[in-house]
């Protein structure tokens, strides 16, 4: 069973991005059940009087000098902070961490393995008597972690449903050291606090870092590669469909970016009509600092009397596979797998299930209309009006998916008149453009998150249209105009019927710019009918 406890002498603490990649999953009904049973009122504190009266100022966030021991495999047990004021008590595995030895010193990055510091502990060398015998690694606490935390040692009792911790009154923190292997001594918690010595739920009181041998699957120079559909519903994420590398070489095949956002290869194997993979390791993500495994799981949900919840538990497999078609590429799965951190616990929060890799369409294809999803009245304070839509990158009948580099879109203000975005107002653009990549996105006026478009235009808008093209083989092929609310009459957008003769900006002090940059105009549009209309615009 889970071990769950609450941490009455600390506030609600929000959990740092590593927390999300190991920690156990907790319910808001599980916080809710445990709030209740904690004892109302019972604050215990932590013993002022064994807090430092004169702290270290000295914060090491540069890799110090020395013989550095990268990438270190970090295996620990301790504690970390949840909302509500609990905490848990957690067994971590994989964590990434390096270590420097420099003469008798020594330092360890990121001593926390639930919390991503970035900063260093700074340790003495004492060489064992005896040759054959690991050194020791003398840690002299307090020091400084952060800009306003500190690593101290804490002694934890657990107290029926709150906990009570002190300061401890040893504030050295010991580690043996045999040049592969970094192992922590003693029960006392290597714990993170305020410069009051209060604890934020932070620590350690147990672990080993050990060198890490495994090698990361790469992509071996003879391997061609081809961009293709990957599919895949996540936990806590739903469905998406994102482009991948696929690689071959001879049987072999490479799924690169699976991961996304980092550069990850898995390698399996083709035999017969199936694509094998077996666990292997895939290398060090960067951004929660942990070594991550390509592993085949089973998850089932498990009833929980005692809290009233179901608990889901993983198992390890010793093979994924694949459903193979030779004569397209395609490959689907109904199994499982995650990229786990570390190679020793099954983790659950990042599951892939009901994975497709698919080829995109050889040819002409028409693509799948736009939907339309939000047009936001003109502003007269932000000088915009804002058109919301979905471009998928699909075939209209939903047979294939469409490579994301051949599909454009237009935009219509107008019945039959597609909207050109100009340099004059929109200023990413070097040249006006008509048709728009599904790709560009400038993150100013035409914004662009997974199939979502959001894009500025910057007068009064009473309804729009979308247009997708594919341009897959020698013809471009089109999806009809998707209106919203409904398509317009004849041309009859903003200005029924008339025709543009010029469009001039003044700034406020009454100068007229050839292009608007930063701050407020008055737009001035006169048509050739003689009529003449205004509207401030924001920049």
């Amino acid at each position: 069973m889970r071990k769950r406890y609450s941490l009455l002498t600390i506030a609600t603490v929000v959990a740092a991005s590593a927390m999300s990649a190991q920690s156990p999953r907790v319910t808001q009904s599980v916080i809710d059940r445990i709030a209740k049973a904690a004892p109302a009122g019972k604050l215990l504190k932590s013993q002022p009087g064994k807090v430092a009266t004169d702290l270290p100022t000295t914060l090491i966030t540069e890799t110090p000098e020395g013989t550095l021991y990268a990438g270190y495999y970090e295996s620990a047990t301790g504690y970390f902070p949840y909302d509500y004021g609990y905490y848990y008590e957690n067994e971590s595995d994989g964590n990434a961490i390096d270590l420097v030895q420099n003469g008798s010193k020594f330092y360890i990055k990121n001593p926390f393995s639930m919390n991503i510091t970035n900063s260093w502990l700074e340790g003495d060398i004492k060489k064992a008597d005896n040759a054959a015998d690991p050194d020791t690694v003398l840690v002299q606490l307090p020091q400084r972690v952060g800009s306003y935390t500190y690593a101290y040692n804490i002694e934890v009792g657990i107290t029926g449903y709150g906990t009570s911790y002190k300061l401890s009154d040893n504030q050295q923190a010991r580690y043996t050291w045999d040049g592969t292997t970094l192992t922590k001594l003693g029960d006392q918690v290597v714990g993170e606090t305020d410069s009051n010595g209060i604890w934020d739920g932070y620590g350690d009181h147990k672990m080993v870092a050990t060198k890490q041998t495994d090698v990361p699957t790469a992509l071996p120079e003879s391997a061609t590669i081809t961009k293709m559909a990957f599919k895949a519903t996540r936990t806590y994420l739903g469905t998406k469909v994102w482009e991948i590398r696929v690689g071959r070489d001879g049987n072999d095949v490479y799924l690169g970016d699976i991961a996304q956002d980092q550069d990850f290869w898995i390698k399996g194997t083709i035999n017969g009509n199936k694509v094998e993979i077996l666990p292997q390791y895939l290398g060090i993500d960067n951004v929660s600092h942990v070594h991550k495994y390509f592993e085949p799981l089973t998850v089932t949900s498990t009833y929980d009397p005692d809290w009233g919840e179901y608990e889901e538990t993983a198992t390890f497999l010793d093979k994924f596979e694949y459903d193979y078609d030779a004569a397209t590429g395609r490959m689907t799965s109904k199994m499982k797998f995650t990229h786990n951190p570390g190679k020793n616990v099954p983790n659950t929060n990042n599951v892939y299930s009901d994975t497709e890799v698919n080829p995109y369409a050889a040819g002409a294809t028409v693509p799948a209309s736009p939907e339309i999803t939000y047009l936001g009245a003109f502003d007269q304070e932000l000088g915009y009006a804002r058109l919301v839509f979905d471009v998928k990158p699909a075939a209209a009948d939903g047979s294939s998916y469409l490579d994301p580099a051949k599909l454009y879109y237009k935009v219509f203000l107008e019945k039959d008149k597609p909207f050109t975005f100009t340099p004059a107002e929109y200023k990413q653009l070097t040249a006006d453009m008509t048709e728009v990549p599904y790709t560009y996105g400038d993150y100013t006026d035409i914004f662009a998150n997974d199939v979502s478009r959001s894009i500025r235009i910057y007068h009064e808008v009473s309804a729009f249209g979308v247009q997708t093209i594919y341009k897959g083989g020698d013809e471009a092929m089109s999806s009809p105009v998707v209106w919203y609310p409904a398509e317009p009459s004849g041309v009859d957008g903003i200005d029924a019927g008339k025709e543009v003769q010029s469009v001039t900006f003044t700034d406020l002090s009454g100068r007229q710019v050839s292009a608007p940059t930063a701050g407020f105009y008055v737009k001035t549009v006169r048509y050739t009918d003689g009529t003449v209309s205004s509207q401030k615009v924001v920049k």
